[in-house]
């Protein structure tokens, strides 16, 4: 499907983008507002929950789905809500 040395760059690139996201939520963290205090945990669930609306967006485009603008906010503030402190 797609070429090793095209699979292995992307792997490195998303490899890369997680530990910068991760870095994120680690100051979260460090400031003491991360909820459950794993940071890797909570990298992984934003990670997975916005990806996973992203996902079915694109992969059920026949869906009533609300706008895009209206349900990305709605999804990273549903996260944050349950992770962050204020």
């Amino acid at each position: 499907w797609m070429a090793d040395d095209k699979v292995e760059a992307l792997t490195d690139l998303g490899e890369r983008c997680f530990a910068r996201f991760t870095g994120a939520v680690d100051e979260v963290a460090k400031a003491g507002r991360l909820k459950n205090g794993d940071v890797d945990a909570a990298a992984q669930v934003f990670w997975a929950a916005t990806h996973g609306m992203a996902a079915l967006l694109i992969l059920r485009p026949n869906f009533n789905w609300r706008p895009a603008e209206t349900l990305l906010p709605t999804t990273l503030d549903a996260i944050f809500e349950g992770l962050v402190r204020a």
